[in-house]
């Protein structure tokens, strides 16, 4: 049973490392849009 969460434990760690980058490169991308030198960050990231 310990060896199944381990591996849970990394293929979720993997999942992370592989997401996390893409994720934050979208929203700053998203969020840089959205503000057109107009809005600030935080009103943008509130919309």
């Amino acid at each position: 049973m310990e060896e199944i969460k381990i591996r849970g434990d990394e293929k979720a760690a993997e999942f992370l490392d592989l997401f996390y980058p893409i994720h934050y490169t979208l929203g700053m991308a998203l969020e840089a849009t959205l503000r057109m030198n107009v809005l600030s960050r935080k009103q943008a990231a509130i919309l």
